[in-house]
This record gives C-alpha cells, sequence and structure tokens, in this order.
C-alpha cells in the first residue's frame, strides 16, 4: 500500500492506483472502505469499469443488494464477460430471491467458464430454491468434484437429498456444510430437521438449540424443535 500511496501522491488521478488501493480494502474485508474509495475514482471518471465492479461487488457484501446490482450492472453493459461482476450479481439475485436472473448471471458464467464453481453453486441452489431438485444435484454435485472446500454446494445437496427423502446422503452433506462454515444457523436447522426424520431425536433438539442460539430470528428450526421435543418426551 505503501507503493501506492507514494504513486498517488506524485499522480493524484492515477486511476489505476486508486482502483488497486480500492482492492486492497476490499480484499481485506474492508468493504465500506472499499466503496469510499471506488467513490474517489468514479467521481473522475463515472463510467470506468473496474471501480463501479469493487464498489458493486462491496455492496453486496454488506447487503446492500440494489446499490451493488446497479453498480454491476453499469460495469457488465460495458463488458458482458466480466465473470467477476456477473458472479456477485448473480449472487445479489439470488439473495434477493430472484432465481431466474440468478440462473441467468450463472448459467452466462459457465458457459465462458465451465469449471467455475462459485457460479455452480449459485445456480444450483437457485435451482433448489425453485423446486429443480435434479438440476440442483447436478450443478452441487460438479461444484464439490472441483472444490471440496466450498461450503455452499453441500448446502443445496443436501436440502435437495432431503426434499427426496435421501436422509442418510443428507446428513453426511450437511455435516460437512457445517464442518466448513460452522456459524451457520441455517445449516444446523436442516440438519436438525434430517436427524428428527431419521428418530435421532436428542441430536434434533441440539442442533435445533444451536441453530436458534447462532440466529434467534431463524424460524426455520423452530418447528423441528417443537416436533423432536414431543417424540423425545414419549
Amino acid at each position: 500500500m505503501e507503493i501506492i500511496n507514494r504513486v498517488l501522491r506524485d499522480d493524484p488521478d492515477n486511476l489505476k492506483a486508486l482502483h488497486t488501493k480500492t482492492e486492497g480494502f476490499r480484499m481485506k474485508g474492508l468493504f465500506q472502505d472499499a466503496i469510499q474509495q471506488a467513490s474517489l475514482v468514479l467521481a473522475k471518471e463515472p463510467t470506468y469499469k473496474w471501480a463501479l465492479a469493487s464498489r458493486g461487488a462491496s455492496f453486496v457484501m454488506l447487503g446492500k443488494l440494489d446499490e451493488g446490482i446497479a453498480d454491476l450492472t453499469s460495469a457488465i453493459n460495458q463488458d458482458k464477460d466480466y465473470v467477476f461482476t456477473l458472479n456477485h450479481r448473480a449472487s445479489a439475485y439470488r439473495t434477493q430471491g430472484r432465481y431466474d436472473e440468478a440462473i441467468s448471471d450463472a448459467s452466462k458464467i459457465l458457459e465462458i467458464d465451465p469449471d467455475n464453481r462459485i457460479a455452480l453453486g449459485i445456480r444450483g441452489e437457485a435451482r433448489r430454491e425453485t423446486g429443480d431438485n435434479d438440476g440442483a444435484l447436478l450443478d452441487a454435485s460438479r461444484a464439490i468434484a472441483i472444490s471440496d472446500a466450498y461450503a455452499m454446494p453441500f448446502g443445496t445437496r443436501a436440502a435437495a437429498y432431503l426434499s427426496q427423502g435421501r436422509l442418510a446422503e443428507a446428513i453426511k452433506d450437511i455435516s460437512r456444510y457445517i464442518e466448513l462454515d460452522p456459524n451457520s444457523s441455517w445449516g444446523y436447522g436442516l440438519r436438525a430437521e434430517v436427524y428428527r426424520r431419521l428418530s435421532r431425536f436428542n441430536d434434533a433438539l441440539r442442533d435445533a438449540g444451536r441453530a436458534i442460539e447462532l440466529n434467534p430470528d431463524n424460524s426455520y428450526p423452530l418447528r423441528t424443535l417443537d416436533l423432536a421435543s414431543k417424540r423425545n418426551a414419549n
């Protein structure tokens, strides 16, 4: 960063250096700083696609999805094959429940890069959310074959297996998901439901309690907790 600061002292309008500083903030998870820095770049050059992409991605990471989609779309309009922006926009669309648009963006990425595990993960989860469990299983399995250190497809595949009644496969995948993302309330809630259906009520109660502890606003495990408590009392 010191080298970049020296460049900017000599040339305050150096867009490449300003953007490099933006990316440094973003890569460190300092998303608000990245947004502020990208905004400085865009004040000088409003169509600078790299700054639009970085600011858009940072907005998405902060949950400011509409702002993120606007910036990412502006960058994509300049470069329709810009995988970084398509990935982040697909993720934002999925989070908003705009599944068809998420699937469209992810599919575009996979035309460019067939082994893009992020796009496979996003498309698989969007397919599952629309009830296409077979499509979800295909995408999630492809993503896992590329990398078994990426949590999302394990969760997607576990939920699809659960919908199909394939409980042994579901418990294996959701346990791996929790290993990779141990603070996921959703993951514990889903595993609690699988345990309940396997009549492992003590395990179900433990995981449902953990899910609620991690996120008291997560209502999904409450039904599992209630049903498992009643069966465990019998």
